[in-house]
């Protein structure tokens, strides 16, 4: 992102080249930033900082790997969850937001890997 884009405040970028037509920027946000997963007026885009080694996995294979390490400790550990079920806790918060938004947004990646483009439902 350095090379096309400079820092213009704390959290936005700014291209280092005038674009006159929307279409360009739409074009390059759809190549290098993250889209919202939920329907909006306004178009919200973002972006992820990397830095100390640390590899950061696209939403898709997140989504997947966390709903797997879930299910396996749920059918081989089931007394893990036992508190974040069954009282408020952290965890317990955590868990059902995360279901929650799995349950809506995985659905939403999976056609958007097959049909190449953003998919939203309302």
């Amino acid at each position: 992102m350095a090379d096309v884009c400079e820092l213009h405040g704390p959290f936005t970028l700014r291209l280092k080249v005038q674009v006159d037509h929307e279409d360009l920027v739409a074009e390059f946000c759809r190549r290098y930033m993250i889209h919202e997963l939920r329907l909006r007026d306004d178009a919200w885009w973002y972006d992820h900082r990397e830095g100390g080694g640390v590899t950061l996995l696209r939403r898709l294979p997140a989504y997947l790997g966390a709903m797997f390490i879930l299910s396996n400790i749920s059918r081989y550990e089931p007394e893990f969850l036992d508190d974040a079920t069954f009282q408020l806790t952290d965890l317990g918060y955590f868990i059902r937001s995360f279901l929650d938004n799995a349950e809506r947004f995985f659905p939403q990646l999976i056609l958007e890997l097959l049909q190449g483009t953003p998919v939203y439902f309302e």
